[in-house]
């Protein structure tokens, strides 16, 4: 599958370049802060591909959005638990597949559905002071800013996540070669 090798190829490249702009430990710093916006952006583009590539190696209907939780929420039942579940270990913080554990990961992924929409025109609402929170579109999303839901490092796991789930799960198959 051509697509599909293009796709992951284009997907990795956004990937590793999140990952250089990515700061150590995250720590913010006036060095480093300029790169927080690139990062973002390149890391929810990388997952975007990531998605549509899962997609369309198993024959679902790719949505034509950048929303995360709605690429995600195409995809069959199988492949979103294995996601899940490569997640849930990924994590190490002791979490079980439970009901609670699951609302934990969609508010994420509702968290962080518009990162990418969000932050590639920051010069449309951004001001003097950086305020994520003016970003949002989606009320849901800010309800979630503002409880306190949104776990920081969810969008790089969760880049992480998808990109193993391609690698274990298509390599496997000869789908698709990491060159």
């Amino acid at each position: 599958m051509e697509v599909l090798q293009k796709i992951v190829s284009s997907a990795n490249q956004f990937f590793e370049a999140a990952e250089r702009c990515d700061f150590p430990d995250g720590e913010l710093n006036e060095k480093n802060w300029p790169l927080m916006i690139p990062e973002f952006v390149n890391r929810a583009f990388a997952c975007e591909l990531y998605l549509k590539a899962i997609a369309i190696a198993t024959n679902t209907k790719v949505v034509n959005k950048h929303q995360l939780d709605l690429l995600f929420n195409q995809l069959k039942v199988e492949d979103k638990n294995k996601i899940f579940h490569i997640w849930l270990n990924k994590v190490g913080e002791n979490l079980v597949d439970c009901e609670y554990t699951r609302k934990m990961f969609d508010d994420n992924l509702l968290s962080i559905s518009d990162v990418f929409e969000r932050f590639r025109y920051t010069h449309e609402w951004v001001g003097p002071v950086l305020s994520v929170a003016s970003s949002f579109k989606r009320p849901e999303q800010m309800e979630l800013l503002l409880k306190g839901n949104m776990y920081g490092g969810f969008l790089k796991t969760f880049a992480i996540v998808l990109r193993k789930h391609i690698e274990t799960e298509f390599l496997n198959q000869g789908i698709y070669q990491l060159w």
